[in-house]
């Protein structure tokens, strides 16, 4: 089986980023390659990218890419982009976001969902909770759930629709979901429908093991990572205990 590129976009959370990949390295069983992209880089910080040179020594990252400025979730998938070959897909997600464990492979089980409705361009991995959805959206027999758009949940993608699109916007827009609307809005001028997988569940970093905090410094405004100040008080949605630690869904 060819390998397929996962690439990671990070943000600050180093520790939610190396859990996001540990859970990568052990859950996938077919043959990847990681591209990590790590964001507003501190290069004095060299506990932290020794942590990830360490990873990229032992195989487990494919590429590391540190970029010194903060320069937004568009331009950073954008640097990823050159390097992502797998054909016809590719997996696009963001750092705070656990895999599950399941037999075949979550990716192979996404890649079979794309090979199975080709009128969708992305389909992502279904998290505990869509912040301002109520999930009665998911009360259908469809294997795939039609949405305007597919987060960063481990969302596979057409990789030759995404390059022909040219990717994602230059600029920075630190509206909530900006950057999936846009991508989204690129597949559907191609053609395609975005969706989730009704049946594939991830888990999506927020709540307690935050901390409440979400991993950012204290100082920083909403705005500065990239979510806009009516941001919901999301610890108290899901408690990562209530839900098995294999397949994330609720005990």
């Amino acid at each position: 089986m060819n390998p397929i590129d996962i690439v990671v976009l990070s943000y600050l959370r180093h520790e939610f980023t190396l859990k996001c990949i540990q859970h990568i390295a052990e859950r996938t069983k077919r043959p990847y390659r990681l591209i990590l992209v790590v964001n507003g880089t501190d290069f004095h910080e060299s506990a932290v990218v020794g942590q990830y040179r360490a990873l990229q020594e032992k195989g487990i990252i494919d590429h590391l890419l540190l970029v010194g400025d903060n320069y937004g979730v568009h331009a950073g998938k954008n640097v990823a982009l050159p390097l992502v070959h797998s054909n016809p897909y590719y997996i696009d997600m963001d750092n705070d976001i656990l895999v599950p464990d399941l037999e075949p492979d979550w990716t192979v089980q996404l890649e079979d969902l794309m090979n199975k409705y080709p009128n969708f361009g992305s389909i992502s991995l279904r998290p505990q909770v869509l912040i301002g959805r109520s999930g009665t959206e998911f009360d259908v027999p469809d294997e795939v759930v039609k949405f305007s758009h597919s987060g960063a949940h481990g969302r596979i993608m057409r990789t030759d629709v995404v390059k022909k699109a040219g990717g994602w916007r230059q600029t920075w827009d630190a509206l909530r979901n900006n950057e999936d609307r846009w991508i989204a809005e690129q597949l559907k001028n191609q053609g395609y429908d975005t969706g989730y997988a009704k049946n594939l569940r991830t888990w999506h970093c927020f709540g307690a093991e935050t901390h409440d905090e979400w991993g950012y410094p204290k100082e920083q405004k909403p705005e500065d990572h990239g979510h806009v100040t009516r941001w919901p008080p999301v610890n108290t949605y899901s408690k990562i205990e209530d839900y098995d630690p294999k397949t994330w869904i609720k005990k």
